[in-house]
């Protein structure tokens, strides 16, 4: 399972994470094919399901301030399809056999049908607020691109005025240390999941030479002080989700050592509450 250009809804924002989770229910797919799925299949499928809320919580609060006019009816699509996914985990953990290649082919169906079906409908409305300018008040580009996007996108024209001899290495300097300090000033994470994946994005722009070792350092150091963990641990579907993205945090430094046992403790004495 590949994504295709004819899956883009045209908002770079929805169309990524709509990428990460073609991605996901691919390496279940791969996962069946090596006769490997029963050793992974609960983690990834878990992962899926708490990406898949992630998901469509950002949805449903981008339809919220377009004012999308089928709103209630594409939550109510969103409610079942988790409803069904996290009846399908439940029966797993119970011990109910359930074929590889049927729920596979369960998951590509519904992402698949759901982005060519539904969300089809929210790039068009959208479309047609862009090019009516009908919401001047509304802040298109900040609901629709991550702050990493954003920045990525500043960060290239700053670039290119650099190589183009127009700015000065003191200048270029300058100006991404305000990009990079409002970057870190937006950045006000909900969800665990979310850290994680703005941090990923973070990073590519390690990889692609936008930003230096130095940079990605401070940005992270800033990060951490900034991050209510309690709050954010609090709005994670299960312990499960909570105790993976505690050990991912730590393993990207984004939580230090001495806080994740803390918070993995904390977390564990719910067991017992």
């Amino acid at each position: 399972m590949q994504w295709k250009p004819i899956y883009s809804i045209g908002i770079d924002k929805i169309d990524n994470q709509h990428r990460r989770l073609i991605q996901m229910a691919t390496q279940l797919e791969g996962a069946v094919a090596e006769q490997s799925f029963t050793s992974k299949m609960g983690n990834t499928l878990r992962f899926l399901v708490d990406y898949t809320s992630y998901h469509f919580k950002n949805e449903e609060e981008l339809m919220e301030q377009i004012q999308y006019s089928e709103l209630n009816e594409h939550k109510a699509l969103h409610k079942q399809l988790m409803t069904d996914v996290r009846q399908i985990l439940m029966d797993l953990r119970n011990g109910k056999t359930i074929s590889g290649v049927d729920l596979v082919n369960f998951l590509k169906n519904w992402i698949v049908a759901h982005i060519e079906k539904e969300d089809q409908k929210i790039g068009i409305e959208m479309e047609k607020i862009r090019n009516a300018s009908a919401k001047e008040d509304l802040p298109i580009e900040s609901i629709v691109n991550s702050p990493t996007h954003e920045l990525k996108k500043c960060l290239e024209k700053l670039l290119s005025l650099l190589d183009g001899e127009l700015i000065s290495q003191q200048d270029f300097e300058s100006h991404k240390n305000e990009l990079l300090a409002k970057f870190v000033s937006r950045f006000a994470p909900q969800y665990t999941i979310e850290i994680i994946e703005e941090y990923k994005a973070l990073h590519s722009l390690l990889e692609q030479g936008l930003v230096n070792a130095e940079d990605e350092n401070r940005i992270i150091s800033e990060f951490r002080d900034k991050i209510d963990y309690a709050h954010v641990l609090s709005n994670d579907t299960s312990l499960e989700d909570s105790l993976a993205h505690l050990k991912i945090l730590n393993d990207i430094k984004l939580l230090a050592d001495e806080a994740y046992s803390l918070y993995k403790r904390d977390l564990l004495v719910r067991i017992s509450a």
